[in-house]
């Protein structure tokens, strides 16, 4: 099945603007890389939609004819019942997929609008790169006058407990030396006793420890910290999936998958796979479950499940 999405994004990583005949044009801005106060972000792409540029460029159409090999009429036709669907389906669920790069909506009076997601889909340069924020001298220097103090803290404990240590050693021998002194002056001792003096025996009276009741107290055990994929859409069939990476080999997946703290599944697309978090018919209830996934999988987005 030929699906035009597909082209666009390509299209997309080697041009700034793609037009979607009869529908509008997708154009991409580029922000080159900042540095401002401490923090550099790295150079980055957002894509836009213009639905008053509608003309045919004729990029969709050359780039279907490559792939699966059609004539150009061909592949005009093919773009013409694809956008028919899009309009239907706009008009049917108020949206409409684009696939990696976002999704069409209607605004107010029924102006056609689009909601990129956050992608750097078409900035293969800085693909995976991140904002790094540097440290002013003055921070370094706090820090470090922190570390300092902790450690000169240490160090004092360090001494008073060798001092507590020596102290208690010391009184350990004394109070051992006492007591051989005071056994010494009773076992040498010579006292006389006749027939009719009671003698005082050395055996200690038996000592018995009180009986104690053990008591068990249940330990509340503290609830698991929650996981931030617990009440995802899970929709075995549904039509969109909710994807967090697209892999190229079955190595990648298992080593993602590995590391993922969350319930993942797999879908495979032509020579990808898509690993997903999430599937459902609702696309709206995918797109807001996207927004409470961790920093780590701002990269993810909603397509159609194939």
């Amino acid at each position: 099945m030929i699906s035009i999405v597909e082209h666009i994004e390509y299209l997309l990583m080697r041009n700034d603007c793609v037009v979607i005949p009869q529908w509008g044009a997708i154009i991409a801005q580029q922000q080159e890389p900042r540095f401002d106060r401490g923090r550099v972000t790295p150079a980055q792409r957002y894509f836009t939609f213009n639905a008053q540029v509608d003309h045919n460029d004729g990029l969709i159409a050359n780039s279907i004819v490559r792939r699966h090999g059609l004539t150009y009429d061909q592949a005009m036709r093919e773009i013409s019942t694809q956008v028919t669907a899009m309009r239907r389906q706009l008009d049917e669920n108020s949206v409409v997929p684009l696939g990696r790069l976002g999704f069409f909506g209607r605004a107010a009076g029924g102006r056609v609008v689009f909601t990129p997601f956050a992608s750097q889909l078409a900035l293969s340069d800085s693909y995976g790169l991140r904002a790094i924020v540097f440290k002013t001298l003055s921070q370094l220097e706090r820090e470090q006058a922190a570390i300092d103090a902790f450690a000169a803290g240490e160090r004092q404990r360090e001494r008073g407990q060798r001092r507590v240590s020596l102290v208690r050693k010391s009184l350990r021998w004394a109070a051992s030396i006492a007591l051989l002194v005071c056994l010494g002056l009773v076992l040498t001792t010579h006292v006389p006793m006749g027939d009719d003096v009671e003698k005082a025996s050395l055996a200690l009276p038996a000592i018995t420890a009180p009986a104690t009741t053990a008591t068990a107290t249940e330990v509340e055990k503290e609830p698991a910290a929650p996981r931030f994929d617990e009440g995802m859409p899970d929709d075995a069939d549904g039509r969109y999936i909710l994807v967090i990476a697209t892999l190229n080999s079955a190595k990648q997946v298992a080593d993602f998958q590995a590391m993922a703290r969350v319930k993942t599944a797999t879908m495979p697309h032509g020579k990808m796979t898509y690993v997903y978090v999430a599937q459902s018919d609702d696309y709206t209830a995918l797109v807001n479950a996207m927004k409470r996934l961790p920093a780590a999988h701002r990269q993810a987005y909603v397509t159609e499940a194939r």
